[in-house]
């Protein structure tokens, strides 16, 4: 008898303290801790929790205004250094390309050659002339200056007319002179501009403000007799007692973030269990400890003397 009078309260108890692990689920009722009490049952200190906002401060790195506009105005400069490099170029080719032709004309003038020879000099002066748009009838043919060539053929066919028309040519050449090696503007404002980028910080810092939701401890105890109903257990927390990190006095962190941040023990309150409960119907949360869960979840001990 006595065996089956054991077996089915240990399984009972077996299937309710299983029934809270699987489910995270408790029960308290306010007759039942007043009995544990009595038997001299005791927990650490119970606090409710509540959510709220927690406003901080970040430091935060932003772009330099200042810097900004210096890189803008660099962009420009290079653009424009680009453009007067470039026209720069331009005029010194065309520059070397009159010595060039005025060379050809010269050994033309020179060469004591036929014409069917010598005109070589003259088509490579055309063709320098072409590309680099200089004016002016140098030689003609059926591939090049197409549009002159009747006119050249008659200058070939006396050599007076062609000399005189050469001579012109020459002159004329001697008009263009070498482009002014100078320090462009956009080069002297490039320098300038990078000089000050050098003594200005690309970034400057402001503190900007946010808020989170965060849970923080109320200022106020509750009896372990007014926890009365169903709950269920949300997780391991601590409480900040002291400002570090970021954290707020009173404000509720896990204990995992807790251990990630390296936060000592020393900053964390003691005197308050560790167990966030919340009330099932009434959503209401609380600070427990593991003595609470072990001696005042609610056991009918008539049903388990009934048996």
């Amino acid at each position: 008898m006595k065996t089956i009078f054991f077996i089915p309260i240990f399984t009972f108890l077996a299937m309710f303290n299983l029934y809270s692990q699987n489910n995270e689920l408790y029960e308290f009722d306010k007759i039942f801790s007043k009995r544990q009490i009595l038997k001299g049952k005791k927990t650490k200190r119970i606090q409710e929790v509540s959510n709220g906002n927690v406003s901080e401060s970040r430091k935060v790195a932003l772009k330099n205004p200042e810097y900004a506009k210096l890189e803008k105005a660099l962009e420009i400069a290079k653009q424009d250094s680009i453009v007067e490099t470039a026209d720069y170029n331009k005029a010194l080719n065309k520059f070397n390309s009159t010595l060039s032709i005025k060379e050809k004309l010269n050994a033309y003038n020179k060469s004591a050659k036929p014409f069917e020879l010598k005109k070589l000099f003259l088509k490579d002066a055309q063709i320098l002339a072409t590309k680099n748009n200089i004016k002016g009838l140098f030689y003609a043919d059926n591939t090049i200056n197409q549009g002159m060539k009747t006119k050249f053929l008659i200058l070939s066919l006396n050599a007076t007319e062609m000399k005189v028309h050469l001579n012109k040519l020459q002159w004329k050449l001697k008009t263009f002179e070498a482009p002014e090696e100078k320090a462009f503007n956009s080069i002297i404002v490039l320098n300038n501009l990078r000089e000050k980028m050098s003594k200005t910080n690309p970034v400057v810092y402001t503190y900007k403000k946010y808020s989170k939701n965060s849970l923080k401890l109320l200022n106020k105890e509750v009896d372990p007799t007014h926890l009365i109903g169903r709950f269920k257990l949300i997780g391991n927390y601590s409480v900040i007692k002291t400002a570090n990190k970021g954290l707020k006095v009173g404000q509720l962190i896990k204990n995992a973030t807790a251990s990630k941040l390296k936060i000592e023990a020393s900053y964390l309150r003691n005197d308050i269990g560790k167990k966030l409960m919340e009330h099932v119907e009434t959503k209401k949360r609380y600070l427990v400890d593991d003595n609470f869960l072990k001696f005042f979840t609610y056991v009918d001990e008539e049903s388990l003397t009934s048996f």
